[in-house]
């Protein structure tokens, strides 16, 4: 049985949360197989800054959180409502060549900038 059948109370506050969210600029929201929201990060530094994201609550929701994929470009109505009707493994290999991977993150700021020292790395 899927979580939100057991937990209807908490999909109804999650999705409201993540409509109003000041930090989240929600495009598109999808219940099938799968819950997922997808939207936009603000991210507030000199000016703001939006970064797609998909996120997609897990089969153990509400006793985990959420998977988060950060993305290279943002996603149609169709796509999302196609990822919604899959399951966990197909998803992550359909949106695999969406995700935008950081690497070299060992030595990052607080504000997100590489710190790199002299014959360190």
């Amino acid at each position: 049985m899927q979580w939100f059948k057991k937990h209807p109370d908490f999909l109804r506050d999650e999705s409201t949360r993540l409509s109003n969210d000041s930090n989240y600029k929600e495009h598109y929201q999808c219940r099938d197989n799968l819950f997922l929201s997808h939207g936009d990060i603000l991210v507030r530094l000199d000016k703001v800054y939006r970064y797609p994201v998909l996120i997609v609550y897990l089969d153990a929701t509400p006793f985990v959180l959420p998977a988060v994929f950060p993305l290279q470009r943002n996603l149609t109505k169709e796509e999302v409502d196609a990822l919604a009707a899959m399951d966990i493994p197909r998803l992550y290999e359909k949106i695999k060549p969406d995700v935008h991977f950081y690497y070299q993150l060992r030595h990052q700021n607080g504000s997100g900038k590489y710190a790199c020292w002299k014959g360190r790395i």
